[in-house]
């Protein structure tokens, strides 16, 4: 049985990104940059999210 520990964990209640995706006919790509801290200020460490991918559409 896994414990499951609910808390606040001092994550910023909201999350600003730039996006970029370009492509051609189906296919694109995509890059996602987060503009402010996962963590609030001073209560974690520095990481800013980033995330990048491929995408298909029908």
């Amino acid at each position: 049985m896994t414990d499951i520990e609910k808390g606040h964990y001092h994550l910023n209640p909201f999350q600003v990104d730039g996006s970029v995706r370009i492509g051609r006919r189906n296919f694109s790509v995509y890059a996602n940059y987060g503009l402010n801290g996962l963590f609030e200020s001073n209560k974690g460490p520095d990481y800013t999210t980033f995330s990048m991918g491929l995408s298909w559409s029908l």
